[in-house]
């Protein structure tokens, strides 16, 4: 191999490396996927956000952000959300991204009665302003490497309920920051949800564990100063 330094952004990386034999233990450096953390930790929100989405303001919101592929396993979400659709009348949930399987997720959504209850906003550049007006993250993928998402809905106080895959384990504390679950179980992300939505004082403690979870870390800048220290000192 030609490469003095392998960079990868989780420990489970490391560890597939090593079982497939890519390289050896001291080729890899870890160096996280960051984020601006500053710019997500001091949005100010829109207090009228939600009804620019056409959504009641006393409406509690469950979110994912995604590409509409495969991997992300979104059908799931749907199907959590016909879980708990008789449940909480005021709940509703939200898909951002889009992409090669929007017209089967429609489908979903129509055959299941649920477009009162999904809706799915396409990409959007407003991230920080969904995410502030959300209560609960979610993300039902079935393998990730270190998802920017998670770190983002983190930094603006949301707990995460999400598939146990990757990189997910190394940024989600089950059972303080967020839940983890077994891939292909959205009755386990269901009860999460309805745990969450039943329990105030447990939604904001692991919301505030969530915020204070994300430090340098997950930040961009410091990313890149690794980055560039690395290139550095291997110029020499």
């Amino acid at each position: 191999m030609l490469s003095d330094k392998l960079i990868v952004v989780t420990k489970e990386d490391i560890k597939k490396g090593l079982h497939y034999k890519i390289a050896k233990e001291d080729k890899f450096v870890l160096i996280r996927a960051g984020i601006d953390t500053a710019f997500y930790n001091g949005f100010i929100p829109n207090p009228k956000f939600k009804e620019r989405l056409g959504i009641d303001k006393d409406s509690r919101v469950v979110v994912t952000i995604s590409p509409f592929k495969p991997q992300k396993n979104l059908k799931d979400f749907i199907k959590t959300a016909f879980l708990l659709r008789s449940r909480f009348k005021d709940v509703i949930f939200l898909m951002v991204g889009d992409g090669e399987q929007r017209e089967k997720l429609e489908d979903l959504v129509e055959s299941l009665n649920l477009k009162n209850k999904v809706f799915m906003l396409g990409w959007s550049a407003d991230i920080a302003e969904i995410l502030k007006a959300s209560d609960i993250f979610v993300l039902t993928s079935l393998w990730e490497g270190l998802p920017c998402s998670i770190v983002e809905a983190m930094c603006c106080s949301k707990p995460v309920v999400a598939n146990a895959v990757d990189g997910v384990k190394e940024i989600v504390v089950d059972g303080e920051t967020g839940f983890l679950i077994e891939p292909n179980n959205y009755a386990k992300i269901a009860e999460k949800i309805m745990y969450l939505l039943n329990d105030e004082a447990v939604l904001k403690n692991m919301s505030a564990k969530a915020y204070s979870s994300i430090g340098q870390e997950y930040n961009i800048n410091h990313n890149l100063k690794q980055h560039e220290e690395l290139y550095l000192k291997l110029s020499w």
